[in-house]
């Protein structure tokens, strides 16, 4: 600015030196205005260029959480939290049929509801399968060569199954299997699935992230908990279930081996619905902290079956707890990172 500035004043000041007599014809004027500054045109190129090259220019520094974004390639995909707690995507099916799909991270596939089945014209179930949910198995449809994009992405020659039952407001569930690829960050505050390329360094500098070992069975993800019942403390493995919106399910065994099968016995209940649409009823109990690492929670809701379905033979962490979590998924590392939000 300090160049452009100065050569702008010595150019006015070139033309105030080459103004001519009144007494001169108009075109003796015209004349002498337009040969002096014709004639130093290339002496104030020089001037300019030598005083520029003095210069200095200097660049705000790009900050390292910048440099790592321009680096780490993100790709944002918003999603609406329901009142159920399930994370509701919107997709794309074959021939641009809009869907509304529930992130499951306890399953590796692609599934709609049978009433969507019924909606959509460019699915066809004409293959028949099985099923497996809490309350037993049942019979399902399977389409085959579909095509689904979310966001950027898209994935063709795709398989979806039926179910009877998904998360309120949604169409059907696909699983964390599609992004194996990226390490996905769960912003619950800004209801926005994140995809990195690699792990965001401040998540490793930031002491309050606890970084939990994975263990992956069948498309599920298991961590270990801490909890507290009955005045006694707890560490126990975690199917991690975005697709449950409760908080805690515990497994039977666990429950009657440790002697707190009472605790629940003594609370309320309430039913829920599995994906084939069989509909249980859980007993209610109250953890007295139940969290990851050094990040806890106080007063948290837990569920046992009962009756006929006992049996239960996983406890799951769900959606009313993690929501209260900033979460990166590291598939391939087999790890998962939280901070309590």
């Amino acid at each position: 600015r300090h160049s452009t500035d100065s050569a702008a004043r010595l150019i006015c000041m070139m033309g105030s030196m080459s103004q001519p007599a009144a007494t001169m014809s108009s075109s003796a004027l015209e004349a002498r205005q337009r040969l002096p500054i014709a004639r130093l045109a290339p002496l104030v190129l020089l001037l300019v260029s030598v005083w520029t090259s003095g210069c200095t220019v200097t660049q705000k520094p790009v900050s390292g959480r910048k440099q790592e974004a321009m680096k780490n390639r993100v790709e944002v995909i918003p999603f609406t939290l329901t009142d159920s707690n399930n994370i509701s995507i919107a997709a794309v099916l074959n021939d641009g049929e809009p869907v509304q799909l529930m992130l499951h991270t306890a399953v590796n596939s692609v599934s709609l509801t049978r009433e969507a089945g019924e909606r959509l014209t460019s699915v066809t179930f004409d293959e028949s399968g099985t099923s497996q949910s809490w309350g037993g198995e049942a019979a399902i449809g399977v389409s085959r060569g579909n095509t689904l994009r979310i966001g950027g992405r898209t994935w063709t020659d795709l398989l979806l199954t039926e179910c009877e039952h998904s998360g309120p407001l949604t169409d059907g569930k696909f699983g964390c299997n599609l992004f194996a690829d990226r390490v996905m960050e769960i912003d619950f505050e800004e209801c926005e699935l994140r995809l990195h390329s690699e792990l965001p360094s401040h998540v490793l500098e930031d002491p309050d992230f606890h970084c939990l070992e994975a263990r992956l069975d069948r498309g599920s993800m298991f961590v270990e908990g801490a909890f507290e019942i009955g005045g006694k403390s707890y560490k126990h493995e975690f199917m991690v279930h975005t697709g449950f919106g409760g908080s805690i399910l515990m497994d039977d065994a666990f429950v009657a081996e440790h002697g707190f099968t009472a605790c629940f016995q003594n609370g309320s209940t309430r039913d829920l619905r599995d994906s084939n649409g069989n509909v249980l009823t859980t007993q209610m109990a109250t953890l007295s902290s139940f969290g990851f690492g050094n990040a806890a929670l106080a007063k948290v809701p837990a569920e046992l079956f009962g009756g006929a379905i006992a049996g239960q033979k996983v406890s799951i962490v769900g959606a009313q707890v993690l929501k209260q979590f900033d979460i990166f998924i590291a598939t391939r590392a087999k790890r998962l990172y939280l901070r309590r939000r």
